[in-house]
């Protein structure tokens, strides 16, 4: 390998002037040598950009490329997505987003392992969960897989799964950037992950996985998670909506009765003012994911 395949690193950004530093420099330290690096940033209202350009201007050297994309106006995270993979020029891809960070072998360990088995297109791995910051004592949860079997499984059974549950952590994965600009990021949807994950299994495509550590993401008030709710509301109704127009048509009757029933029950979460990270709450709410996730998984 010798660090000679070209490996584009991808990071999108909105508002993120606190977190983007720490995000370019986990790329700057990365073992692999062969990067170029793409920041595509969807309209932000803060110092994002600049703070990005002077990091560049700093440290471009250290990159095969370096492009810096911007956008007059919001497009949200799968437009802001496909602005980035169409800069991409390296034959592999590890996209990350702006508030989390890569571990120092990331990218090596990803082409160790493609190097080996060719026929993968998208490969997943074990993350580390952090509160708010990236110190030893906010670690969450270290070697975080939601199902390890789950990846033990040919493309047809993933997609019947993931029709359950989301069991693919979106920061870990690396991708083949031909593999991922033939499929692309869906705009119909707010979010960019679940539809890829759901077209790229439909045309055969199984996810992969390494054994290793590559990536840690940052668990705070945003689009996707929140550190002070149990779920974000607005972001699950948005799930909601692709698995009713994409998934359903993967499960029985009884598992979208059981699908149904667990929706009903987030609503009364939420409504009654329950949706709260606290030590019980945590613990109610996800033993109730695991027996949903077994009786009808």
């Amino acid at each position: 390998m010798q660090n000679s395949i070209l490996v584009s690193c991808t990071v999108v950004s909105y508002n993120s002037e606190k977190t983007i530093i720490e995000t370019l420099d986990s790329i700057k330290a990365q073992t692999y040598q062969n990067i170029e690096l793409i920041v595509s940033d969807d309209c932000s209202t803060d110092n994002t950009v600049e703070v990005c350009r002077a990091w560049i201007e700093k440290n471009k050297d250290r990159f095969s490329r370096v492009k810096l994309i911007t956008s007059d106006h919001n497009t949200g995270v799968s437009g802001n997505g496909n602005r980035a993979i169409a800069e991409c020029r390296g034959e592999w891809r590890k996209g990350i987003a702006a508030d989390d960070i890569m571990l120092p072998n990331c990218i090596e360990d990803f082409m160790r392992y493609v190097k080996d088995h060719p026929e993968a297109m998208w490969i997943s791995s074990y993350i580390r969960r952090y509160n708010e910051t990236f110190e030893d004592n906010n670690c969450v949860k270290r070697k975080c897989v939601i199902s390890r079997s789950f990846f033990d499984l040919d493309a047809k059974d993933q997609l019947k799964k993931l029709a359950i549950n989301t069991l693919i952590y979106a920061p870990s994965l690396f991708f083949n950037t031909g593999f991922l600009k033939s499929i692309g990021y869906d705009t119909k949807y707010l979010h960019e992950d679940l539809p890829f994950y759901v077209n790229a299994l439909e045309r055969g495509f199984k996810c992969h996985f390494i054994d290793k550590e590559t990536t840690c993401y940052r668990i705070h008030e945003s689009l996707s998670n929140t550190s002070q709710r149990l779920f974000n509301y607005n972001n699950l109704k948005e799930f909601r909506r692709f698995r009713t127009e994409r998934l359903f048509k993967y499960l029985s009757k009884r598992q979208i009765r059981g699908t149904l029933y667990l929706w009903k029950i987030e609503d009364l979460i939420e409504k009654v003012g329950l949706n709260k990270r606290t030590i019980l709450m945590n613990f109610i709410y996800h033993r109730l994911l695991a027996l949903y996730s077994k009786v009808y998984g």
